[in-house]
């Protein structure tokens, strides 16, 4: 990065199944529905902010994002870029799963831990030494709903909503609770697999943490984990500041 960028104010986007976020560190943030106007939305926030710092895991939006700011530098993060030695499988990780570990890592400095990001997928990584093991894939509580919405003949079209109930008494209320259940049930396997990874060939008990991110995870409360419903924002902006400092000091937010 040349001295030139150094006192440039970037604006970061990330692009996402559902929605374009974008923010700035001047106070600038917001959101963008991915619908037909999503275009001219977004031409009116890039104002003369150069670099444009996007991560992005729908490539055909990618495309646009440049072609709509051919006067602005883009500069897209990947995951076989990031300076972080602890990626596995860095070839086929998406950049919203590399990101959420960047952040964990580097930001809130957890060397063992699973990070549980609940959005329009789930996906659940492992970490362990700061070294990524695995993780998986899974539909995400609205898509899960509309899935057996469209898949089924007489299951109703809801939106996910949080309840405390632990057993449905009719149809409707059985697929919420059940979307409820399914992740609760997710986060206590995640835990189990966890402690056999982190604990299976080592003398010394090691502790880990669980840390769950995304839209739907603030409304998720689970005591013993951490939430940080924006990690992606944290691994962005760190990566900025490492490019554009030498030895940056990294702010570590509350949980």
């Amino acid at each position: 990065m040349s001295k030139r960028e150094l006192n440039l104010n970037p604006l970061f986007v990330k692009i996402g199944n559902s929605e374009l976020t974008y923010w700035n560190g001047n106070g600038l943030s917001g959101s963008i529905s991915k619908n037909s106007q999503w275009t001219s939305r977004f031409k009116g926030v890039v104002g003369d902010a150069n670099p444009i710092v996007v991560a992005s895991v729908v490539p055909r939006l990618t495309k646009k994002i440049r072609a709509l700011t051919k006067l602005h530098r883009v500069i897209e993060l990947k995951t076989n870029s990031l300076r972080f030695d602890g990626f596995a499988y860095t070839k086929t990780l998406g950049i919203d799963r590399a990101l959420n570990i960047l952040a964990c890592s580097k930001v809130l400095a957890v060397s063992n831990f699973v990070v549980i990001d609940f959005g329009t997928a789930t996906t659940i990584d492992f970490v362990r030494r700061h070294k990524h093991l695995g993780g998986w894939i899974l539909p995400g509580h609205q898509m899960g709903l509309n899935a057996l919405h469209q898949s089924t003949g007489l299951l109703p079209k809801l939106k996910w909503k949080k309840t405390k109930e632990k057993l449905g008494r009719d149809t409707r209320s059985s697929l919420l609770v059940g979307s409820n259940q399914n992740s609760l049930a997710l986060i206590e396997r995640s835990k189990v697999i966890m402690e056999s990874c982190v604990n299976k060939t080592s003398a010394k008990h090691e502790n880990f943490s669980i840390i769950l991110t995304g839209g739907f995870s603030k409304l998720l409360k689970v005591p013993e984990a951490l939430c940080y419903p924006q990690l992606y924002r944290m691994a962005m902006e760190a990566i900025w500041m490492e490019e554009k400092y030498a030895s940056p000091k990294f702010q570590r937010p509350r949980a």
